[in-house]
């Protein structure tokens, strides 16, 4: 073969690499993401689920985090008051059932808050990368 033509080669596979690599890199985030779901009121109330999902990484997979404390605070991220705790399910869900407002919710295991501003049924998913510099001890 020629050596022109190898050395091409060699280039094209260590591009695609370093492309792979820094694709990888910049998906693998802890993520907080808000979706309003809609629905009716029941009995003054919405449901508020809280959703944590722990990312291993692009070859890792995902796995819901069972048995995860959450604790619900009415008002804002500067200015709240406790309002509810509960534990996260099999399936990585806390269920809430609260009136109108804002919360603030704290995903007490990796010591991460958001805000959230409750009008219908919701859902807040906390996506955290497993290897986030912020949670080593």
């Amino acid at each position: 073969m020629n050596k022109t033509l190898i050395l091409a080669l060699m280039g094209l596979v260590l591009i695609l690499t370093l492309a792979g690599v820094y694709v990888a890199h910049e998906s693998y985030k802890t993520t907080i993401t808000y979706e309003v779901l809609g629905g009716n009121e029941v009995n003054g109330t919405y449901v508020l689920y809280v959703k944590e999902i722990v990312n291993y990484g692009p070859f890792g997979g995902q796995q819901p985090l069972a048995n995860a404390p959450v604790w619900l605070y009415s008002g804002t991220a500067e200015s709240h008051t406790f309002y509810a705790i509960n534990w996260t399910n099999g399936s990585g869900v806390a269920v809430f059932h609260v009136k109108p407002g804002t919360y603030y919710v704290l995903f007490n295991t990796f010591k991460m808050g958001y805000q959230v501003n409750v009008n219908g049924n919701t859902l807040v998913v906390l996506n955290v990368a497993y290897l986030d510099k912020r949670f080593v001890p």
